[in-house]
């Protein structure tokens, strides 16, 4: 059957007006098996907001977030009630259906995968068709099989998440150890004894004497929106387009999923070694990344806004790292605007500040840098594939189980 024949979709609040406070849930805070709520006025949240009750399920519409697994089902709501981002689909189950067994339903490939081709929009910010949810098919076994399923993929899904949580937990490390490394670094240089003095910027305290802070749009061409465009199926005689779901966590290129441009489309928006793109919009806004001519011909996609260091101003690596460091997140969350989703513009960008030595030391502390960071990389990704392993055990086991290959006493 269908879901629509066996849940309510994105229901609309149908109760009386209210003078308290209700649980609100942003997009950030829907995570995979969770929410984290905050609090916000009833006559506040109405209308504005998208409405949910109590053991309703939440799921992400938007790339990445939905392919993150970001879906969960609400509960402990202030009041038995919420409201959240306009990117969450609501599904509620009607009598016969188990919410726990659609919170597995839903993460089964079958659903995952057709809701990423129905995904549609540009720039890589895509989301969901709202027809899919409504027409997916499904099976639906008796209440009983499906109370065995939920705490038979519970119990299995949790050993797998304690196992996962550990190597994350060790990810997590390995990462903080590379942003220390960096922030020393880009704020300090290889000298440990240089003198120091007051950058002149609360947040980044001081600065070896003879740096001075330079804004980027001193450093860099004018900064660049790029490809409102939609891209074409892969074609590697075609220039890529990069797009924001194409950059992973650590600042690679991801070698599934890659879509391409026309020539024509894509030529204002080729890029070159070294540039520097950053993330605009949404759940990744601010992430940055290098584009190195290794990657081939490519062109950037318009909720990425490309950085062109200019090579006698500034190295373009030491710049990247600086982007990298603790500082910039610091300054990230200071120049966020927050509407329906979050956003930085090029001229906050084009305004950030970097402590910078000369070009020369620029130059030493990016090799340092290029050299302690892949010995750090190469320990995480050892780390990354066991947990890659992990989550691919689990996606099987809810397949199998959900889709009846898999028997459960």
């Amino acid at each position: 059957m269908r879901l629509k024949d066996v849940t309510e979709f994105c229901p609309a609040y149908a109760g009386a007006a209210r003078n308290d406070t209700v649980a609100f849930v942003p997009m950030e805070a829907l995570r995979y098996d969770s929410i984290t709520q905050q609090e916000i006025p009833f006559d506040e949240a109405r209308g504005k907001y998208t409405y949910f009750a109590e053991g309703d399920l939440l799921f992400a519409k938007v790339t990445p977030c939905f392919e993150n697994g970001n879906i969960a089902v609400a509960t402990g709501l202030k009041g038995g009630i919420g409201f959240g981002s306009s990117e969450i689909f609501v599904l509620r189950v009607k009598p016969g259906l188990n919410n726990r067994y659609l919170f597995y339903v839903v993460q089964a490939s079958s659903f995952l995968d057709g809701g990423c081709a129905t995904m549609c929009g540009v720039g890589g910010l895509k989301r969901m068709s709202p027809l899919y949810p409504r027409t997916f098919e499904l099976d639906v076994p008796d209440e009983q099989s499906q109370r065995r399923i939920v705490a038979y993929l519970d119990e299995k899904a949790a050993a797998i998440d304690a196992r996962v949580a550990v190597l994350e937990k060790k990810l997590a490390a390995y990462r903080r150890l590379k942003t220390s490394v960096i922030n020393q670094a880009v704020t300090r240089g290889l000298d440990p004894k240089a003198e120091m003095k007051d950058s002149g910027v609360d947040w980044i305290g001081k600065i070896p004497t003879g740096w001075e802070m330079r804004r980027v749009k001193d450093i860099a061409n004018p900064l660049q929106y790029g490809a409102s465009e939609v891209g074409l199926e892969y074609d590697p005689d075609l220039p890529r387009y990069i797009r924001i779901t194409d950059i992973t966590q650590d600042g690679e290129l991801r070698a599934d999923g890659a879509q391409s441009l026309s020539e024509e489309v894509a030529k204002p928006y080729f890029l070159r070694d070294g540039d520097i793109l950053l993330a605009r919009s949404g759940a990744t806004v601010g992430k940055a990344f290098v584009y190195r001519s290794q990657y081939g011909r490519g062109a950037f996609a318009g909720y990425m806004i490309r950085c062109r260091v200019i090579p006698n101003c500034a190295e373009f690596r030491f710049v990247y790292y600086w982007m990298l460091s603790s500082y910039y997140q610091a300054w990230k969350q200071r120049a966020i605007s927050q509407a329906t989703i979050q956003n930085i513009g090029a001229d906050k960008y084009a305004n950030l500040a970097v402590p910078m030595p000369g070009l020369i030391e620029q130059r030493a502390i990016a090799d340092y840098l290029d050299a302690e960071c892949a010995k750090i990389d190469k320990m995480a990704e050892l780390v990354t594939r066991e947990i890659e392993l992990y989550k691919k055990l689990k996606r099987s086991l809810i397949n199998e189980v959900v889709t009846g290959k898999r028997k459960v006493a």
